[in-house]
């Protein structure tokens, strides 16, 4: 904003609620930022084919095909509510361009995609759905195979398609969790309210019986048969692929019989969404918060459309704030800087590119330019501005760039622009009476805020339009602007095109003769193609690099490799001499001082496939009202193609406002804001105590691998929303990994707002509890000393961070109270507890024997624990475990241990029924020993029972035998 100038006048209240309106509004010939139901039907499911997928019509007519069977399983499976009406299918720019496809500049990030892609990941075929966030909150995408959607044998391992995508679906779009067992640790069986043992399930009914047929010599294949009178219809999220499983679970008091959830199950359902069933889940979700009256015909569930439309070079216009505010602190220099690196060293060949300044009014720098060669980027670096006067209106600038945008397309529609400002809008047009227009045409708007006195609109013309903002704090040593531009050049949403390079280091600060800016940079293995090392300065800089192998360069040993043919930037190229290891930088000015900022990049070497991958977001909510319990999640996600990145170090470095810098580590651990652990997820809390002010934060994240720590995944299964096998009881797998090695990589993390800090205020009292537990675990029930060991993992004493006071344990007999809002529990006297150490740092595996005097004769104790911090503030309740005791334990009912299930021959096989093999005598004999071995133990101790919890199923495979799970329905023993 120019000096002298006024603010608008126009309220706030008013350009939000024009947002919220145009928001709404149709959008053609994009993707949207997210599917719309408009009423029943959802539009705008975005279909996203990786550039690894090879042009295949019969991919694409499967495609639809599964498609469609999946609405009408999604019709019948919400009740006759809602179905997909519209797919947008993105087809790659490698593909053959026809007329006929729709075009596509750009695909922004969106929570809700499907992706077809053959990239490696450790669930081979598998669909997957990668799932960060809590329950309720939507996936980040759905990822399927070429070969699951084209080949009936691979897809056979998981069912029918159609049920699978919805099973899927109701990860991605309701956040929804498996209602089997899914990880290690979390048990396979649990006790029921009788204390029978039962397989983790939903509903709360046996599904069926079971019975293993020998098919062939040493080949057994297990074969489900409904119990008699029996006919299961939930739940998709746990055998989705038994013919008549159609439905959900629901209510588990209230539902119907057959519908009601199974609280007690150990499975991810129950410990993340409070013992919620997945209608309780969807109930509170927008789509369904307004049940309507059933539609009555399947034949309105068909998609009416699959849209086709084809990726194409990207188009974006950088839109630069020349007010009056830039000329200070050098904000014009630093801004052209960082779009000269930009443009020179990280927009994909082949794109175009134009430039519009504003202030006061708008003019046009350069048209749309197609960036073939250098020459091409020189010249629109000649392009940018080096005058700022005048006022501020940000809706001219966005009008205009629209214009350059769009000047002679026949179809005006799509691209990008990306503004940068530092002052408040004082002049019209309005930004607010141009969005109107700019989501009318798709056009995408990233937006960066240079300094606190940036519109604080900014943030809300990008979400709207399914962009992303970003913040640079103004000071020397930042480097938020040149992230920011890295980010939004090198973003290829899903996939990743091998010709954008990658950010490897960004430093910046001041150096002088005395005081050099030193630093270092790591080429890893998959990198090493125009690896670039990039100065930008205030005063000329001379700068040396050492490498592997003690390798000097500088200017006077290597002068092919520097550059200085752009004013203010010194490029130099190590493509043809880099060597994979770690890079030392020098930078230093015969001047009195030079303000700099080093940036490194690097582009793959090979297809792309394995390069290693961060992206880091934060959720929605960007503008937060100050509180002294806030917190606010952000995430990283590490992979290599497709694959996790396990054991990296994390680091989020937060810029705020009247403070310096701080740091949060994001861990893949499980705790707190990361509900899986090992995923290649990162997460971490940012809160309260971290916050300084009111104003903006922007947020760099930075992400290392550690020789020898860091691995990839190239197997097993581990804690993931994958899809359960017909051929499997649980999704119990240990992961395969193999060691990653170090690398390096910097990306954007975005910004938020805070307001209403308290003013004066320089500590925040703490307000924020430890995290909530939920892998509390009985893990042996063998101990031999009359007690029982408990495991979980560690929280915090403030969420996530650092270390709790202490544990507390707790029971109740009366499961319906402990699965009510409000329970009331008993604490666990400390008496009864052995082996209880102070806790340890999160992150931890926590480990106390709890003895079995706790429990009376046939008794069933359920137990919980939660951690108290150092000031008393007690986290939730954690997930609930149960503990029996009982003189003639049942065995496991539902789906029971193959080494409990008679072999027949196939012949018997459809008879539905268990074969029995008569066991009285050795019973009776082990019910002589168990009450003898009662009665002397009564005499040492009021109190001592036998102890039967969870054990995994044992699954019989060896090299001469091998079973099979294959469920049928009464009427049929075909393999489904």
């Amino acid at each position: 904003m120019a000096a002298g100038t006024t603010n608008r006048s126009k309220p706030d209240v008013v350009f939000q609620i024009m947002l919220t309106i145009i928001v709404t509004m149709t959008v053609m010939n994009l993707c949207r930022a997210r599917p719309m139901l408009e009423n029943r039907g959802y539009k705008g499911i975005t279909v996203l084919i990786s550039r690894d997928v090879p042009e295949d019509q019969d991919l694409l007519n499967k495609l639809e095909k599964c498609l469609t069977d999946a609405s009408k399983v999604l019709f019948r499976a919400t009740r006759h509510q809602v179905y997909f009406e519209e797919f947008i299918v993105v087809l790659p720019e490698t593909w053959t361009q026809s007329p006929s496809y729709g075009v596509i500049n750009i695909l922004e990030n969106s929570p809700e995609q499907i992706l077809i892609s053959n990239s490696k990941n450790e669930y081979g075929d598998a669909p997957y759905v990668r799932q960060p966030e809590g329950c309720g909150k939507p996936g980040r995408y759905m990822h399927l195979t070429p070969a699951y959607i084209t080949n009936n044998s691979v897809s056979a391992k998981w069912g029918p398609r159609g049920k699978t995508i919805v099973h899927e679906w109701g990860h991605l779009r309701w956040g929804l969790f498996d209602e089997y067992s899914t990880a290690k640790g979390i048990g396979s069986t649990y006790r029921d309210k009788q204390g029978k043992k039962q397989k983790a399930r939903c509903t709360d009914q046996a599904l069926f019986k079971e019975t293993v047929v020998e098919v062939a010599p040493n080949v057994f294949v297990r074969k489900a048969y409904p119990e008699p009178g029996f006919t299961p219809v939930a739940s998709l999220m746990y055998t989705h692929y038994i013919p008549t499983v159609v439905e959900f679970c629901d209510h588990p008091n209230s539902s119907d019989e057959s519908l009601r959830h199974n609280t007690l199950s150990p499975n991810k359902q129950n410990q993340l969404c409070n013992l919620k069933s997945a209608w309780e889940v969807m109930s509170e979700h927008s789509d369904f918060k307004e049940m309507k009256s059933p539609l009555g015909s399947f034949g309105e569930t068909r998609p009416i459309q699959f849209k086709y439309v084809q990726v194409q070079p990207q188009r974006k216009v950088l839109v630069l704030d020349t007010s009056g505010s830039m000329q200070t602190d050098d904000r014009l220099t630093k801004m052209n800087n960082a779009a000269s690196n930009m443009i020179l060293n990280l927009l994909e060949p082949g794109g175009s590119l134009g430039i519009v300044r504003f202030s006061s009014g708008a003019s046009e720098l350069s048209e749309l330019r197609t960036l073939k060669t250098d020459a091409d980027r020189k010249s629109l670096i000649s392009k940018l501005p080096t005058v700022a006067n005048g006022g501020t209106s940000i809706g001219a600038g966005l009008r205009l760039g629209l214009q350059v945008l769009h000047r002679g397309m026949d179809n005006p529609s799509g691209g990008t622009l990306i503004v940068i400002s530092d002052g408040e809008e004082n002049e019209r047009p309005y930004a607010e009476d141009v969005m109107p227009e700019v989501l009318r045409k798709s056009v995408v708007v990233h937006t960066i805020s240079v300094t606190e006195k940036a519109d604080p609109r900014m943030g809300s013309i990008s979400t709207s339009s399914g962009g992303q903002s970003f913040f640079d704090i103004g000071n020397k040593d930042s480097t938020g602007m040149i992230d920011s531009l890295a980010t939004i050049a090198t973003s290829g949403g899903l996939t990743h095109d091998p010709k954008v390079p990658l950010l490897l280091q960004t430093e910046a600060g001041s150096v002088s003769s005395s005081s050099p800016l030193t630093g270092e940079f790591y080429v890893d293995p998959t990198l090493g193609q125009d690896t670039i090392v990039s100065v930008s300065f205030t005063s000329p800089v001379k700068v040396n690099l050492t490498g592997p192998g003690n390798v000097r360069i500088s200017r006077d040993t290597h002068p092919q490799l520097y550059v200085t043919d752009v004013p203010g930037i010194l490029k130099i190229r190590l493509s043809e001499f880099v060597e994979n290891g770690t890079w030392f930088y020098h930078v230093l000015t015969t001047r009195a001082e030079s303000q700099v900022v080093v940036t490194v990049q690097s582009s793959t070497n090979s297809d792309g496939s394995d390069v290693i991958q961060v992206l880091s977001w934060l959720p929605e909510e960007h503008s937060l009202a100050f509180a002294p319990d806030q917190k606010l999640a952000i995430y990283a996600e590490v992979t290599r193609g497709r694959s996790s990145v396990l054991n990296s170090q994390v680091v989020a470095i937060i810029e705020r406002p009247q403070s310096g810098p701080t740091q949060i580590e994001l861990l893949d651990n499980g705790v707190g804001s990361d509900i899986t652990k090992d995923d290649g997820i990162y997460s971490a809390y940012i809160l309260a105590k971290d916050l300084s002010g009111d104003g903006r934060y922007g947020i760099k994240v930075k992400v290392e691998g550690v020789e020898g720590v860091t691995s990839v995944v190239v197997g097993g299964r581990g804690g993931s929303s994958g899809v359960l096998e017909v051929d499997t009881v649980e999704s119990i797998e240990e992961l395969v990994t193999e060691e990653l090695g170090r690398f390096q990589r910097v990306t954007s993390g975005g910004v938020f707002s805070v307001s209403g800090f308290p003013p004066g205020v320089t500590s925040v009292p703490d307000l924020i509890p430890p995290s909530r537990i939920t892998d509390l675990t009985v893990s042996n029930d063998d101990i031999g000393d009359g007690t029982a060991e408990l495991e979980w993992t560690s929280v915090g004493g403030d969420m996530d961070r650092g270390t709790a006071a202490h544990y507390t344990f707790h029971f109740t007999r009366d499961f319906h109270l402990a699965s009510s809002a409000g329970a009331m529990w008993s604490e666990v006297n400390q008496t009864y507890l052995r082996n209880l150490q102070p806790p340890q740092p999160a992150g931890s595996r926590e480990r106390v024997n709890i003895s079995l005097d706790l429990l009376d004769d046939n008794d069933t104790l359920f137990l919980c624990v939660r951690a108290t911090d150092d000031v008393g503030n007690t986290g939730d309740f954690s997930n609930i475990v149960s503990l029996t005791s009982v003189r003639d334990p049942d065995e496991v009912t539902n789906e029971g241990d193959l080494d409990d299930v008679t072999r027949v021959e196939d012949g018997g096989s459809d008879t539905g029924f268990y074969v029995l093999v008569t066991v009285l005598p050795i019973l009776a004999v082990l019910l002589l020993a168990v009450l003898v071995t009662c009665l002397l133990r009564a005499v040492r101790r009021r109190k001592r029972q036998s102890f039967h919890v969870e054990k995994k199923m044992e699954t019989v495979e060896s090299e001469e035998s091998r079973v099979l799970y294959v469920p049928v329905s009464p009427e049929s023993t075909e393999q489904v």
